[in-house]
């Protein structure tokens, strides 16, 4: 009962954040603010360092063969990433 009301209330939340976040979208796309193709790209970055990063704690990959390149990827693309974020806040410094 317990986890049928937990699952209950993260749904409402969803679906409340879901609908704030629509209004949010269009009252900016109204005051010309959309979002900048560079946060897209920032986001779908973070992302993919997220996914690299759990991948390698699920297959224990070391510093020896192929888990070596992984952290190579890992550390340019955390480096890219933030190097993004500072262009956004560097374009839009509010």
């Amino acid at each position: 009962m317990t986890a049928i009301l937990i699952i209950c209330a993260g749904i409402a939340f969803l679906l409340w954040r879901l609908r704030r976040a629509q209004e949010d979208a269009a009252e900016h796309l109204a005051s010309g603010l959309a979002r900048d193709p560079l946060y897209w790209v920032g986001s779908t970055m973070a992302l993919i360092v997220l996914g690299l990063a759990m991948y390698m704690a699920h297959e224990h990959s070391g510093f020896t063969g192929a888990g070596g390149w992984f952290w190579a990827a890992e550390l340019v693309l955390i480096i890219a990433t933030l190097w993004v974020r500072r262009t956004l806040k560097w374009r839009y410094p509010y």
